[in-house]
């Protein structure tokens, strides 16, 4: 059964990167840019938001006794395929969390105009994600 509660407290910990992205979107990428500290903290929530939406993923495949995910992005290939997702939605996901692993695993050479990028043009994509979550608890 899936545990409201635990996807709560996932959902409001995206809401609070979202909030701290959108002040990102406030800036120019040339101020961006030379921020390391606004990098950090945007690349840090970025991280936190896309793990959270895993996590709801992951809780939902486990609680539901769907397939095991072969990946992080295979996560929101599950749910698509169960019809928790629509293929707008899994496709911009799917992205997301192999973009999670640049995040996480090649930031060295992260190109700071893509994460920068991503925050001006796919913050709706979590909040699309969490509008297609929400309906699991509307039914």
């Amino acid at each position: 059964m899936v545990d409201k509660q635990t996807i709560m407290k996932r959902i409001s910990m995206i809401e609070r990167c979202l909030l701290v992205l959108e002040k990102t979107k406030e800036k120019e990428l040339k101020v961006y840019i030379n921020d390391f500290r606004e990098q950090l903290a945007s690349e840090r929530a970025l991280q936190i938001a896309i793990e959270a939406c895993i996590d709801i993923g992951t809780h939902i495949i486990s609680a539901r006794k769907f397939r095991r995910p072969t990946d992080y992005a295979d996560v929101f290939m599950i749910l698509h395929e169960e019809n928790v997702l629509s293929s707008e939605i899994t496709e911009k996901l799917t992205k997301m969390a192999r973009f999670r692993n640049r995040l996480v695993h090649a930031y060295l050479s992260l190109d700071q105009e893509v994460v920068f990028s991503i925050i001006n043009e796919n913050l709706d994509d979590f909040r699309m994600f969490l509008s297609e979550i929400a309906l699991l608890f509307a039914t």
